[in-house]
Parts: C-alpha cells; structure tokens; sequence
C-alpha cells in the first residue's frame, strides 16, 4: 500500500512540475501582451503583468483645466484597462490549473 501511495505521489508532482512549466509559458505571454482604453481623451495601455505602459491625455482635455474630471477619466480608463489584463490572466491560468484556485493568482 505504500508503494502505491509513493507512486501515485511521483505522478502527482509530474503533474505539478508540468503545471508550473505550463504557468511560467503562462505569465511570459501575458508580460508581452497589452491592453488599452480610454475615456474621453485619456488613454491607457497597461501589460498583462499590470504594469501601465503608457497614459495619455488629450491636449483639449488639459485645457479645460477640470481636474476633477480629468482624475476621474484616468481612473477610468486605468481600472478599465487593468480589468481586462486581469480577466485575460485569469482566464489563461484556469485554462493551465484545470480551474484550481491557486493563492495568490488573481
């Protein structure tokens, strides 16, 4: 019974040996890919590792001197654009664990 138990255990971490290769291939693809919106003149592109690539405003939106809206449309478009990186990660990494709830994965 032991021995059985030892093999099943070695399958197991073939298993979670392939699934981290799997992860790494995972994350090195979403390190390349970008995202973008934009809310009224402000754009954001952001890596699928979350890192945000680039933010614009539009010269016309700056001359409107509304602060607060311009505060706004940046939080808009950022959340926007980190959204949908996270929801593609996501998804990406479900496909890989076979839907396991990994901690600390999104």
């Amino acid at each position: 019974m032991i021995f059985g138990n030892l093999a099943n255990m070695g399958e197991m971490l073939k298993k979670v040996k392939h699934m981290q290769e799997e992860l790494k291939k995972v994350q090195a693809e979403l390190n390349e890919e970008t995202y973008e919106s934009s809310a009224e003149g402000v754009k954001c592109v952001v890596s699928g590792d979350m890192e945000v690539k680039e933010l614009s405003i539009s010269p016309v939106l700056v001359k409107s001197g509304d602060a607060g809206r311009i505060s706004a449309l940046v939080k808009e478009a950022v959340s926007s654009a980190m959204h949908e990186a996270k929801g593609v990660a996501k998804d990406k990494i479900k496909r890989v664990t076979g839907g396991l709830s990994i901690p600390g994965m999104f």
